[in-house]
């Protein structure tokens, strides 16, 4: 084909004319774009192999009140907090909490009325998912649906799950 252009390609003079230099650019532009399009089909594969596949919640499926306090609803697929931004920003604006009763500053998630559980690093209601490569938290129903009751004003804190409109998980 090269052969061929370069038949009918003559100059007024009657010389021939070389066609190679469009052709070396317009050969570099196509290369560009195959790799600019070859790395875009690498990340859109990785992330939908990330997405669909390493994309992973926390499950306890086997303890009903325990799936409703820290189990899925998806919010946080695509929505959620970074945790360690979830675990940050209490310290970070520490001086913005709402101030205990004594007027000392408040103390994390809890004093925004968040409930936390002994041995869990995050408080109830949130839920935890790997996706696109880093954790992440969001809210789930327990975060509304859960309070807490005491037998006098010094006594143990009681956790009440508000599972369904009549019926309530007690858990302590």
């Amino acid at each position: 084909m090269m052969g061929l252009l370069d038949d009918l390609a003559i100059s007024p003079n009657g010389g021939h004319v070389s066609l190679s230099a469009p052709y070396r650019f317009v050969g570099a532009r196509c290369r560009i774009t195959l790799i600019v399009a070859a790395s875009i089909f690498l990340l859109g594969s990785y992330l939908y192999y990330d997405y669909w596949y390493e994309d992973s919640a926390e499950t306890f499926y086997k303890d009903p009140a325990r799936q409703f306090k820290y189990g899925s609803t998806g919010g946080e697929r695509l929505a959620g907090i970074p945790y360690g931004i979830f675990k940050a920003l209490p310290v970070l604006c520490r001086d913005y909490l709402p101030r205990r009763a004594d007027g000392g500053p408040g103390q994390g998630w809890e004093s925004l009325g968040f409930i936390y559980e002994p041995g869990m690093d995050r408080p109830i209601g949130t839920s935890l998912r790997r996706s696109f490569g880093f954790e992440r938290v969001a809210l789930n129903c327990a975060a509304c649906h859960t309070g807490t009751w005491r037998d006098d004003s010094n006594g143990e804190s009681h956790i009440v799950l508000e599972c369904q409109r009549k019926a309530s998980i007690s858990s302590h």
